[in-house]
């Protein structure tokens, strides 16, 4: 599974900037002025990007989907995971998750390219690039995810960029009459007969993927419950990960 980046590689110019600074006076985060005083020392960090642990004396700091943890007085920052090892769960990846379920829910549906089974038992989102193999072998095993009760939503995401031929290919799989068959026939390597200046979301979803969310591959696949799965994996583990037969806790 894909790691986002950590947070020494987010926060580090603050960091640096903090060793050339006077220390914070110690304080406790549950006072919101102190909370505020440590977020302004990380940039891009709010005092809400700051919230308590279920772990007494250490509180969460979490910025762009990227988790990690901060001791009460703000003087140790942790990078890593947290897991309660009684109930099985990782608490920074549940955070991860529902960051990345509240980004791609500000995505209306009617902007997406959607596949839908008769009975739908999941629901995944992938990133798709027309010029990529590995997303051309997934949508030819759409027919075995629709069987298997998967519903899939398409988000663009060129990867060559803006002003590419892909990029184009997608907004005129857009602009077609027919876009799923644009999309089957873009991903064939099939010339598409369509106006790619109509009103489209490619740019937009191809910011989010990129500066958002930080993808680095295509597919990306974000189940419904928050998971990304790994680019290139076999549709048979693709259907395993979306129905919930394997562990939601890895």
């Amino acid at each position: 599974m894909q790691r986002f980046r950590s947070i020494p590689t987010m926060l580090a110019a603050g960091l640096v900037m903090c060793l050339m600074c006077q220390p914070v006076r110690a304080g406790d985060l549950s006072d919101p002025e102190f909370r505020q005083t440590v977020a302004d020392r990380f940039p891009g960090v709010a005092a809400t990007d700051i919230s308590e642990t279920p772990l007494p004396g250490m509180w969460q700091i979490s910025q762009s989907g990227v988790v990690g943890y901060i001791s009460a007085d703000g003087r140790y920052l942790f990078d890593g995971d947290m897991i309660d090892l009684e109930k099985e769960v990782n608490l920074a990846e549940a955070e991860r998750r529902n960051w990345r379920l509240e980004k791609i829910g500000a995505v209306a549906e009617q902007d997406m390219i959607l596949y839908e089974p008769a009975r739908t038992r999941d629901t995944i989102t992938v990133f798709t690039d027309v010029a990529c193999r590995h997303c051309r072998r997934l949508h030819e095993g759409m027919d075995r995810l629709l069987e298997a009760g998967i519903r899939v939503r398409y988000l663009f995401y060129p990867l060559s960029g803006p002003d590419s031929s892909a990029f184009r290919r997608a907004q005129s799989v857009w602009c077609a009459a027919d876009r799923k068959q644009a999309l089957t026939r873009a991903f064939r390597g099939e010339r598409i007969e369509a106006d790619a200046s109509c009103d489209n979301p490619v740019a937009d979803q191809y910011r989010l993927a990129a500066q958002t969310m930080n993808l680095r591959g295509t597919p990306t696949i974000v189940t419904g419950d928050g998971r990304v799965l790994s680019p290139g994996l076999p549709v048979a583990a693709i259907i395993r990960e979306a129905t919930g037969q394997q562990s939601a806790n890895r």
